[in-house]
């Protein structure tokens, strides 16, 4: 289970850090991002922040835990795989349930959903 195996990575990881998981931002991109809010909803310490780049809610993701967890979207404006109204109601769905740091950020001109390594390394600083 991809869950399970990206938990266990966490934890590892957390295990290296003097804050622990309240130091490690977890994100993707497109599918990848759908994975990474997914465990990050579902992990059990809360994490220093999330970004997801061209991507949405997975179905099984459930909302309203970690509600201080910033997240921050990103969406290419020439985006016509993941359309921003496929995004709209994950992010519809994350403010209802009380996500308090939730930023979506102006669409990113000229990207299509193929992002470089530039674009999505811009995303997370």
């Amino acid at each position: 289970d991809s869950r399970l195996r990206l938990s266990a990575l966490l934890d590892a990881e957390a295990a290296l850090l003097p804050h622990g998981a309240a130091g490690i931002f977890i994100g993707g991109c497109s599918q990848g991002c759908g994975m990474a809010l997914d465990v990050a909803m579902n992990y059990s310490a809360g994490l220093a922040g999330f970004v997801g780049v061209v991507g949405h809610r997975l179905s099984a993701t459930a909302v309203g835990r970690h509600l201080e967890l910033p997240l921050d979207f990103f969406h290419g404006a020439k985006d016509r795989v993941m359309r921003q109204s496929w995004v709209a109601p994950t992010i519809d769905a994350l403010r209802a349930a009380g996500h308090v740091n939730l930023v979506v950020h102006k669409p990113l001109v000229g990207v299509p959903h193929v992002v470089s390594r530039a674009v999505e390394a811009a995303c997370i600083q």
